[in-house]
């Protein structure tokens, strides 16, 4: 990053003013986004000081969770329901699986015509992202967000952040060709917590058009 540190730390002050400012004078749904984007720019600017991406997430969770309530999701951490079995997936969990099944989808139209099975591209894909945000990647995992995808409505949170990826790589794709969007795009969403959730509460929603 170019900017001084002094630069950096008034930019960060002028950001969490106007978020002070749509927060006092917004309706509910408007405080919701500016106390999202307040956690995200003070993640920004820990993540600009090199504090590490794992540190981050405490911050960032509630962002998450209040842009997918805006969403009509509900996260375990602020909703306890009574479950019988295993808890259901938090809305990062949903997040991340939007994220890998845009990233699955992408690898196999890339190698499309390679003769490969899909099973083996899988197998390929999920080397190369495992690590950072992602953890452990397998086969199965992609898989699983894929299907994950497939199945959801189109308001969920997973299916509207793989609509979103679908755009966000189209468009780096365009710029730097396969050989460079794909492995720049994994450090990017592996190793960025902050600029991650930016990215995603600052674009707005893909319509759909075509398949999910």
């Amino acid at each position: 990053m170019t900017d001084s540190a002094p630069d950096q730390l008034a930019a960060l002050r002028e950001n969490l003013v106007g978020c002070a400012d749509k927060y006092l004078n917004g309706d509910l749904p408007a405080q919701r986004l500016a106390v999202a984007n307040a956690l995200v720019n003070v993640a920004q600017y820990l993540e600009a000081h090199d504090f590490p991406p794992d540190a981050l997430l405490p911050i960032l969770r509630p962002a998450v969770a209040l842009v997918a309530r805006e969403n009509n999701a509900l996260d375990q951490m602020f909703v306890q329901r009574s479950r019988n079995g295993r808890p259901g997936n938090t809305n990062e969990e949903f997040l991340r699986f939007g994220i890998l099944a845009g990233f699955a989808n992408a690898w196999l139209q890339m190698h499309k015509d390679d003769g490969r099975t899909q099973s083996v591209k899988l197998t390929a894909a999920a080397r190369k992202m495992s690590g950072g945000w992602f953890g452990q990647v397998s086969r199965a995992k992609l898989e699983t967000a894929r299907e994950i995808v497939s199945r959801e409505p189109k308001d969920h949170l997973a299916v509207e952040t793989a609509r979103w990826f679908d755009s966000f790589f189209n468009h780096a794709l365009a710029v730097l060709g396969p050989n460079q969007a794909f492995p720049l795009m994994v450090r990017h969403f592996s190793d960025h917590p902050a600029g991650r959730v930016m990215d995603i509460l600052k674009t707005p929603p893909v319509s759909p058009t075509g398949e999910g």
